[in-house]
């Protein structure tokens, strides 16, 4: 009896690692492209790949520096498409939270790209029943918009930063802002070959 049981262990053992193998070739070499794409979605979501845009200062009388603007956070309401199974089901249980109309929620779906700012400034009462509701493909995002607490202090000079009527990027468009806008954006960060790349 005893070689019979070493058999059968023996397969037992050869079994499982056929198994593991033939699980680590569908996770890695199938399905690969799709957990690549979802693990970037949720770094780029939590904002590990997001750069803080860089602060411009100004010196005073006594050669101090004093900035003259600043990153102010704030929450968006994002869907990531890729991770929507249901669109039906996912318009009629987020639309009535965030205020839009189903046809207007269809619309920004349709729209190219992986992810879609479907509303900015939630409060808390929206972000609250939105955790509730545990609605696949949908997050909350922390952003950041530019702000200038010196008011018009040197403002031709400074410039601003905004979309343009010819594109919605976000980036300087006037004075310093644009002038030095790819030093002051930074760079985002990237996943490469399973780990992230700053």
């Amino acid at each position: 009896m005893k070689p019979l049981r070493l058999y059968v262990i023996f397969f037992c053992i050869i079994g499982a690692y056929a198994t593991l193998g033939i699980r680590l070739y569908s996770l890695q070499v199938l399905h690969g492209d799709f957990y690549s794409a979802r693990a970037e979605s949720q770094y780029r979501l939590a904002g590990f790949f997001e750069p803080h845009r860089g602060i411009v200062y100004l010196t005073d009388k006594k050669g101090g520096l004093v900035p003259a603007t600043e990153n102010q956070p704030y929450r968006v309401v994002i869907a990531a498409t890729k991770e929507i199974g249901d669109k039906e089901a996912f318009v009629e249980n987020l639309g009535p939270i965030i205020g839009m109309e189903s046809e207007a929620v269809h619309a920004l779906l349709e729209k190219k790209g992986a992810y879609r700012v479907l509303l900015k400034d939630p409060t808390d009462d929206q972000v609250t029943k939105i955790a509730e509701a545990n609605i696949p493909g949908i997050h909350i995002d922390g952003q950041e918009r530019r702000a200038y607490p010196r008011g018009m202090t040197a403002s031709q000079v400074i410039g601003f930063v905004g979309p343009s009527e010819h594109d919605d990027e976000v980036k300087g468009r006037y004075g310093i802002e644009r002038q030095f806008d790819a030093e002051l954006k930074g760079t985002p960060g990237s996943i490469r070959e399973g780990a992230m790349a700053d």
